[in-house]
């Protein structure tokens, strides 16, 4: 870990550390390892800490983090949708299960928003939740994106 300010807080520390490793570039495999296994020494150094990084890892809107679960194959339902934000800045399990269902649509995921600043958040949200998911997770949601895209031209 690098040298932090003494009046950092540990988690403080952890994040600044995550932000360094997730900018890192790995073309070889035994790297790739080596940083999946640092950044999940990170996730695990205290209670504290784990607290923080729930709110790090999910630090997408409350849209991204519902599309994101769609994409992760998770079933989101009135009952389990408040099991789902625990650790987050979120409270609402209603509000997350509606976005779940809305992004659960085929249609509404990959529909024309009708506006050129719509489509840009759309595709801005996308490429965020994309950049969050597992790789072996990211297949359709790169799909839908260039669906996403091709509307560029309409609003040029």
């Amino acid at each position: 870990m690098n040298t932090y300010y003494p009046s950092y807080k540990l988690a403080e520390k952890i994040k600044l550390e995550l932000e360094e490793l997730e900018a890192l570039t790995t073309n070889e495999n035994k790297y790739k390892i080596l940083k999946d296994r640092y950044k999940e020494f990170l996730k695990n150094i205290t209670k504290d800490a784990e607290v923080y990084l729930k709110d790090y890892i999910t630090s997408l809107s409350l849209k991204g983090y519902a599309l994101r679960l769609f994409y992760e194959n998770k079933i989101i339902t009135k009952d389990n949708a408040k099991k789902y934000l625990e650790g987050t800045k979120w409270t609402s399990g209603d509000k997350l299960y509606n976005e779940f269902i809305k992004w659960s649509n085929r249609t509404d995921r990959k529909a024309d928003p009708e506006g050129k600043i719509k489509l840009k958040n759309k595709i801005e949200l996308f490429e965020n939740v994309i950049k969050e998911l597992p790789e072996d997770k990211t297949a359709l949601a790169i799909d839908e994106l260039q669906i996403l895209n091709s509307y560029k031209s309409k609003y040029q």
